[in-house]
């Protein structure tokens, strides 16, 4: 028992590790928000498939979408100018 006590420390000790960079002052919380289980389990398969945690998945993923709208928003400034 005491062994899986360890490996589960030993888990989140890698998350904390891997997530330092990205928010290294700020505390994970939890969303509370459901999906459906189909979603969950798709969400799950592609963060394993590329070895990073699910948490890590959802930041990139709305990094990409914060890309997105800040190149929309200059694509559209440029418009404008001409």
């Amino acid at each position: 028992m005491d062994d899986l006590h360890e490996n589960a420390k030993d888990g989140q000790t890698i998350l904390a590790e891997r997530l330092s960079s990205r928010c290294s002052s700020s505390p994970l919380v939890c969303l509370n928000f459901k999906v459906p289980l189909q979603v969950r389990q798709q969400f799950k398969m592609y963060a394993a498939r590329h070895n990073i945690t699910m948490t890590e998945l959802l930041l990139q993923i709305l990094d990409g979408l914060l890309i997105s709208e800040a190149n929309e928003a200059d694509s559209t400034r440029s418009q404008n100018r001409r």
